[in-house]
């Protein structure tokens, strides 16, 4: 019982400046928690309306390398690109941004990329406001 609370805590909504965000907790997490961690992610953004979600990502994470994982996370990213507004991804060191460009090319979307939660979350909420939902073409 105390692994799906913890899962639960990787994968949750948080509010900042009074907006909604999905925030995905990968950060420390071997790959088999990471692995369920998606799948749980996954089962919460397909209940989401199209180009309705903020997404933070946390993938401060060596674990990010391991061939299994980073073929999840290529389907993970292509599966939410319908739901997902607007997209940013805290990260620590520039082989997690070269992680976070691969992904971005193969999953045809764009991530935003950042070292700092408290300015990803900013962000979000900005864009949110300069991108309104129904005219949105896809972060």
């Amino acid at each position: 019982m105390q692994a799906k609370a913890e899962i639960m805590e990787k994968v949750k909504f948080i509010n900042h400046k009074n907006k909604d965000i999905l925030f995905i907790d990968l950060s420390g997490s071997n790959k088999e928690r990471a692995l369920t961690t998606i799948k749980k992610s996954k089962a919460i953004i397909r209940k989401q309306p199209e180009r309705s979600l903020l997404a933070l990502t946390d993938i401060r994470n060596d674990s990010m390398f391991i061939p299994d994982l980073f073929q999840a996370m290529k389907e993970f990213t292509r599966h939410n690109k319908p739901y997902v507004k607007a997209s940013a991804v805290i990260v620590a060191g520039e082989l997690l941004k070269l992680f976070v460009d691969t992904m971005s090319k193969l999953s045809e979307r764009q991530f935003s990329i950042f070292e700092d939660i408290e300015k990803a979350k900013d962000w979000l909420v900005e864009v949110e406001k300069e991108v309104p939902c129904a005219h949105y073409k896809g972060i």
